[in-house]
């Protein structure tokens, strides 16, 4: 019984343990059917994280060669030179002006008024604005018995000046709030005449005569006139240059005075002196500039000025030209006069210089072919050819370069122009999706 239970013993040994070689192929095995499968699936995670970056990051760029239009412009702090004289009142007391700046006005004109106190201005500007009311009643009046067809009209008017108030109510804007008043005023008063609501304003009048009276009496002395000595173009601000910076000296200064001047444009102004004449519509404007950028600049050269970033242009001619050195003085004249030219001394102004027009490209674009002829790449379907530009104007991101739609070879309208890319040349096949 026990050989035969040796006999199981040594069978079942048998069949229960594995030799040392057996062993490492099955754990080789094991792990071939591990790595395989992932060294694989990583293989495809790679290709397709590469695909979508190239993709996605792309360096080819292009753009799309479209007509342009700019203007050269220099910007430059001018100052203004202008002939005018200072406006002096013995008794200063508080001055009420009569006429906007700008206005021209006539020999012995009234061009302001000195009144003791800032409240007498205020009951004047009161009497002044019932003086206004009074007589727009009166002319409403003159509408008694006529065609009453007139009624859609004036009330159409009412709601088109009510909506105008509104509108600059809205933002914040309150000019002329007392001219949309009256006008109101104006517009209701005529329509109820044309009614036949009312046939006088006759009670309304007297009753604001009334007021007037009132109103004067508290006025506590009567106001004097501030009266212009000569004829000319008034404005009540001061900065103190007044006689010493003209339109006949203006010539003589130099670059440093200029540029004290520009530094210091405002000057102690005594109190008796409430405004000034400027004799004439004509006035000059001097700048400072690098000579090598004015060199087509000369003595009666019509020219063109934009005052600041505002969009208007004015006319200017060329006075006088005084290079020294690397800096040239250049002295503009205009005979043109409105407000922005007189409430200050200095300026910021561009000089508008060239006009360019043609088709609109980025400078990174630009490259030379074998022959060195300066062009850009197109695609044409998917090849890349090269087609020569004449360039225009250089600016710092872009050129401007002309319009060679009808010259073969050259470039056209609506091109699709290559920016930028990797291993750009004529004749490369490129992928739709690297574009």
């Amino acid at each position: 019984m026990s050989e035969k239970l040796g006999i199981n013993k040594a069978k079942t040994g048998a069949v229960g343990t594995q030799s040392p070689q057996e062993g490492k192929k099955t754990r080789r095995k094991s792990v071939l059917t591990f790595v395989v499968p992932m060294l694989f699936f990583l293989f495809v995670v790679v290709v397709l994280v590469s695909r979508l970056v190239s993709y996605f990051t792309s360096t080819n760029r292009t753009e799309v060669a479209l007509l342009y239009e700019t203007t050269q412009a220099l910007p430059f702090k001018g100052v203004f030179a202008r002939d005018e004289s200072i406006i002096r009142v013995i008794n200063v007391g508080e001055i009420a002006y009569t006429h906007r700046d700008g206005t021209k006005l006539a020999k012995n004109s009234v061009i302001a008024k000195s009144y003791n106190s800032r409240n007498d201005i205020m009951l004047q500007n009161k009497i002044t604005q019932i003086e206004e009311q009074i007589k727009i009643l009166k002319d409403a009046e003159t509408l008694k018995n006529t065609d009453n067809s007139q009624i859609d009209t004036l009330s159409n008017q009412l709601v088109n000046n009510h909506s105008a108030l509104m509108s600059r109510v809205a933002v914040g804007n309150f000019e002329d709030i007392n001219s949309f008043k009256n006008n109101f005023l104006s517009l209701n008063s005529k329509r109820e005449i044309v009614r036949g609501t009312y046939n006088s304003f006759g009670g309304k009048a007297a009753e604001l005569s009334n007021d007037i009276t009132s109103l004067r009496a508290q006025i506590s002395r009567l106001p004097s006139n501030v009266i212009a000595d000569a004829p000319g173009y008034f404005v009540s601000k001061v900065d103190g240059y007044e006689g010493r910076i003209n339109t006949q000296n203006i010539k003589d200064f130099t670059k440093e005075q200029l540029e004290e001047v520009i530094r210091n444009p405002q000057l102690p102004v005594p109190d008796n002196v409430i405004g000034k004449m400027i004799d004439n519509y004509k006035w000059q404007l001097v700048g400072i500039f690098d000579s090598a950028q004015t060199r087509g600049v000369y003595v009666g050269l019509d020219m063109r000025l934009r005052l600041g970033s505002s969009s208007k242009v004015t006319d200017v001619r060329v006075k006088s030209v005084n290079q020294n050195g690397d800096d040239s003085i250049i002295i503009f004249e205009c005979d043109i006069l409105t407000d922005e030219f007189l409430q200050s001394r200095t300026a910021q102004f561009n000089l508008l210089m060239n006009n360019y027009k043609g088709l609109r490209i980025s400078r990174s674009a630009l490259r030379f072919n074998d022959s060195g002829e300066q062009g850009v790449l197109i695609r044409v379907g998917v090849e890349l050819v090269f087609v020569k530009v004449k360039i225009l104007l250089n600016e710092e991101d872009f050129v401007i370069v002309e319009d060679t739609t009808e010259q073969p070879g050259y470039l056209s309208l609506y091109n699709i122009v290559m920016v930028s890319g990797v291993d750009l040349y004529e004749g490369k096949i490129v992928d739709e999706r690297e574009l």
